[in-house]
């Protein structure tokens, strides 16, 4: 889901040349993967390379889209992360009732 929708999202935001840049430059944490020549150039997908790209994503393109898409994209990306906990959270509940309401 994150690469058919939030990923395509961020590169026609962004810019698919201007992505992969800020993917190549950024400083990787110890067991995370490296990405230097970006992202699009990648031809199969691992879930490791998956989960990287998703921890990623708000740093790589924050200040090059609009507040209200680095918004949704990080509400979804949490959204996702807490359907993986035992228990529903109402506090999760409510942000995403929050962000998807209409100013």
């Amino acid at each position: 889901m994150f690469w058919d929708h939030d990923a395509k999202w961020c590169i026609a935001a962004v810019g698919a040349s201007e992505l992969d840049f800020h993917f190549s430059i950024i400083q990787t944490l110890v067991g995370y993967w490296v990405f230097d020549e970006g992202i699009l150039k990648l031809k199969q997908v691992t879930s490791h390379d998956h989960r990287t790209v998703q921890c990623y994503i708000v740093g790589a393109i924050a200040g090059s889209v609009p507040q209200r898409l680095l918004v949704a994209i990080r509400a979804l990306l949490d959204f996702r992360y807490s359907g993986q906990q035992k228990c529903c959270n109402v506090v999760w509940a409510f942000i995403v009732w929050l962000i998807s309401r209409e100013p």
